[in-house]
Formats: C-alpha cells, structure tokens, sequence
C-alpha cells in the first residue's frame, strides 16, 4: 500500500533594500490561493502584538505601534508581489516586518528584520561639462542621465563649475570665478563642503587646464597632480567614502590634447596609489571625435551619454 504525502510550504516574506524616500518590493509566498495579504512593519521590534479581527484570532509578533507597508491579494500560486512607498523622511535604523492573510485560513509569515538606510549620496565635482554644458544641437547633461540611471536609492549632486581648472578646486587657492559665480572663500569650501560627507565624490577636471582657460596659462602636468592631490586629501578628509577619478575627455589634436593624455597618465597613477580612491571611467579614450561637435570642448549628446552610462556602471559597482 503506498501513501501519498504532501509536505506543506511554509510562508517567507522577502523585501528588497529599505531606502528612506525609494520604493521597496515586496514578495509573499506560501499563502492560500486569493487570500488577502497584508504586509506591517514595527520600528518597536518583535514581541506580542496586535491581533486584527480579520486575523481570526491570529496575532501579529510585531509590538505596537504597527504600521501597514502594503496589501494585495495571493495569486493562484499562493504568491504576490507588492510594491511599497517609503517617506523621505522614514526613521533610518532597524525595523521588523511580517505578513499576515485571511482567506480560506489565516495565518502569519516568520518576522523578518530589515533596516532602513537613507540613499547613497554622489556628488560629481567637476567643471562646465559636468555643469551640463553640451556641444551641438540638443541633448541631456550627464549629471541628469547619472541621476536617472542610478535611481531613487541614490541621492546624486552635481557641482560643475564653468571654467574652473583643478587649480580652482583646491583650498589655497581663494577666491574663484566659475559657473558665471564668484564663490567665496573658495569654491570648495561654498559648493564641496555643503554636500559632504557623501558616499562617493566623483571629479573629472582637466579640459581647463589644459587650455590655461580662466588662467595665465596652460598648468603644467606637475602642478594638475599637484592639485589633484590637495583635492581629493580634502574630499577624504572631509568625509568622502570613496573618491572616484575620471581622466579629462579627449580635445582635438594639438597641445592641449598633449597636456590631456598627461594628465590622464596622473589621473590612472593617483587613483591606482591612494587608499580610499578608485578609478572612474577612463574619458579620454571612451570618447572620440564623433562625441563632440568640431573642436568643441564640450561632448556633445552621445558623448554625455557614453560618459552617464559609464559612469552608472561603474557607482552601483562600488
């Protein structure tokens, strides 16, 4: 005589990162076919909790207050995938979740404990083209594709300057005209020290000094690392996570284009040889003539994207 035996599934509950002001998805299993599932949350902990009368008797092991994150109904599988809204302001720290159904049986999943976090910051320090500037007709800054790209679990600040140089970046140097602006004391300490600490600073200087724009003259390769060093010691000193580097994109042949593959060659040194800086996206090369309109400094269109889709890849990869 055979026996046939069914093992029952028991019911998980499974959430995605909890970032303050993002969306969460949310996945039930285990659960009777249409039932009505409801998903509540407690900054309070585990513990004796409420019991809903729709719960016949059943009692939620989140202690009050309790807070309701979704509800849907089970598909014919006994699943369902619900998406919740979390506030800007959401507490960050830790936070217990159960889900709980009523249909043909009620019941509750394991409390499952999360935590919520708020949106990884990046600021993209850099000149007019991370200032938004393009060439040519048309077209999205790569700070706005970053930001896209990267999410509501990202919280992304572009402060490109208009024709500043890596000189104007660092502290010694005092006052700075950039961005049409004159910032003062100096444009690190009015636009960089506002956003910091973050969890990544990314900069992309260069094309200015190789062109000695808004400069006596063209800065020579000894003083651009010299100043990229004073930059990122300042970022991490004052509280950067990570320092990301991106060599400067590529100019049309001639001396500046010479000074350009210089400072590429500091840039690759520097973030090759320093602790708590990685190296970004390598512009220089990942660009060519066709991303730019003539002679233009500035990318055009599909050079913003190349440099926005790299640059993605390469943040959610820290």
């Amino acid at each position: 005589m055979f026996v046939w035996l069914t093992a029952a599934v028991a019911a998980t509950l499974s959430v995605s990162d909890l970032v303050a002001g993002a969306e969460v998805s949310v996945e039930v299993t285990g659960v009777p076919a249409g039932a009505s599932v409801t998903v509540a949350g407690s900054l309070a902990g585990e513990g004796a909790g409420p019991c809903p009368a729709e719960l016949g008797g059943d009692c939620l092991s989140l202690l009050a207050p309790v807070r309701i994150l979704a509800r849907g109904t089970a598909d014919a599988s006994g699943r369902v995938e619900l998406v919740a809204q979390l506030a800007d302001g959401a507490p960050l720290g830790p936070v217990s979740l159960q889900a709980a159904w009523s249909g043909s049986s009620t019941g509750t999943t394991p409390v499952v404990s999360a935590e919520v976090t708020a949106p990884r910051r990046v600021v993209l320090l850099g000149d007019s083209i991370t200032e938004g500037q393009l060439s040519g007709v048309g077209g999205t800054p790569y700070g706005e594709l970053v930001r896209d790209g990267l999410g509501d679990t990202w919280d992304v600040h572009g402060i490109g300057c208009g024709g500043a140089s890596s000189l104007d970046w660092t502290l010694p140097f005092g006052n700075a005209i950039c961005g049409g602006q004159l910032w003062s004391p100096t444009v690190y300490e009015a636009r960089a020290l506002p956003l910091l600490p973050a969890d990544v600073v990314t900069v992309m200087l260069g094309t200015n000094d190789s062109t000695g724009f808004f400069e006596p003259s063209p800065t020579d390769p000894v003083d651009y690392r010299q100043a990229m060093d004073a930059i990122v010691a300042n970022l991490l000193a004052d509280g950067a996570g990570t320092v990301m580097l991106l060599p400067p994109p590529p100019q049309c042949p001639g001396a500046s284009m010479d000074l350009v593959l210089l400072y590429r060659d500091e840039i690759l040194d520097l973030c090759t040889t320093t602790a708590g800086v990685v190296c970004g996206p390598d512009v220089t090369t990942l660009l060519g003539p066709a991303d730019f309109d003539g002679c233009d400094v500035h990318p055009d269109a599909s050079g913003h994207e190349a440099i926005a889709d790299a640059l993605v890849d390469a943040l959610q990869a820290l």
